[in-house]
């Protein structure tokens, strides 16, 4: 007698496979990011990509060495982070960041040149009293004033010898007035070397000496003219490139004040380490500097004999920061760079002065 032959239930099979299906989306939903869409990877989700120009101070091309130096500390900036699926990637002259989803800022971060400078404030003033002494100018000049107002223009040389007095910046809107054709030659060379039909690069290079020529002079005379005439809504032509050993006229960052500073007194090599922490007693996020020997021997004799003064927290040459010294920093202590920081900003910018500024 032939064997019965046996019965099949489908209901079984679908059973079995339905709580299979619900265990997967289970496993999806209850880790990772609590969604119940999985995660694309940056090449199926698409992200962010931001194309950096290496650009050297006297305009040469940039070396591979320098470029590939630039893609390992942005590497590192990406891991210290904690940034996933990014990547980074040398294209000729160019540096390409790609960040998954849609953060530009995140990306540019990452690129930000990183030049840190600390150096003494000897003169400030905001930018909306600045103008308003521009538009208020044109109410004294009379018949009987130019005897009165010969003189005016020495006043600036003693304001800039204190951090909070600001007369030589007040005086800012008659100096532009009276010399404003000799000073303001001093951006030609950009124009002549595009009329010439130079690359990019000599363009640039002359953008950046111009830069240097008006802003980081001597003469308080050209320091006025700077003050009177920097534009802190534009893009800087001197980002990073301005020269340590010189003064410098410089933008905060938000873009409110303008500074006069003097020369570096420590720059951002003699930093050891740097992290985002949060001030509870003053209820702010800061970043925590402690320096190297060298570095920390000197902002130790600096504190000691500048308490009550400014001094500067430069990076890619604006202003980050200029609290007052409240008293003499020990040398081997940490010390704090305040401002209008966040929590993901201090954490960026912490991330990019400890890992070193690009070579370019």
């Amino acid at each position: 007698m032939a064997p019965s032959t046996g019965t099949v239930h489908p209901v079984r099979y679908l059973a079995l496979f339905g709580v299979l299906v619900v265990a997967l989306y289970a496993l999806v939903f209850f880790t990772g990011d609590k969604s119940a869409t999985p995660k694309l990877g940056i090449d199926l989700q698409g992200g962010t990509r931001v194309t950096l120009t290496a650009r050297t101070p006297d305009g040469s091309a940039p070396s591979q060495d320098s470029l590939k130096q630039a893609q390992e500390i942005i590497e590192t900036r990406v891991n210290g982070l904690g940034v996933s699926g990014s990547e980074v990637v040398v294209d000729g002259d160019n540096l390409v960041i790609t960040v998954p989803g849609d953060d530009s800022a995140q990306a540019r971060s990452l690129g930000q040149t990183a030049r840190l400078y600390i150096r003494p404030v000897t003169g400030s003033i905001d930018v909306a009293t600045r103008d308003a002494n521009r538009t208020a100018a044109p109410e004294p000049p009379a018949a009987e004033t130019p005897a009165t107002d010969a003189p005016a223009p020495e006043v600036p040389a003693d304001g800039t010898q204190t951090p909070q007095n600001r007369p030589f910046l007040a005086q800012d809107p008659t100096t532009p007035e009276a010399t404003p054709a000799p000073e303001t030659t001093t951006p030609a060379p950009p124009a002549d070397a595009s009329s010439d039909g130079t690359d990019e690069g000599d363009a640039a290079a002359a953008e950046i000496a111009a830069a240097r020529a008006l802003r980081q002079s001597s003469d308080p005379t050209v320091q006025q003219q700077a003050v009177a005439n920097l534009d802190c809504s534009v893009a800087d032509p001197l980002r990073g490139n301005d020269d340590p050993t010189l003064p410098l006229v410089a933008c905060s960052q938000d873009g409110l004040n303008i500074y006069l500073l003097g020369p570096s007194i420590i720059d951002g090599q003699e930093i050891a380490d740097a992290s985002s922490v949060f001030n509870s007693q003053q209820s702010r996020h800061e970043i925590s500097l402690s320096f190297k020997t060298t570095g920390s021997n000197t902002w130790a004799e600096f504190t000691s004999a500048n308490i009550g003064k400014q001094a500067a927290f430069t990076l890619d040459s604006k202003v980050v920061s200029a609290p007052t010294i409240q008293g003499a920093t020990p040398a081997g202590s940490a010390t704090s760079i305040t401002g209008s920081f966040t929590a993901e900003s201090a954490k960026e910018l912490a991330n990019t002065l400890k890992y070193g500024s690009l070579p370019l």
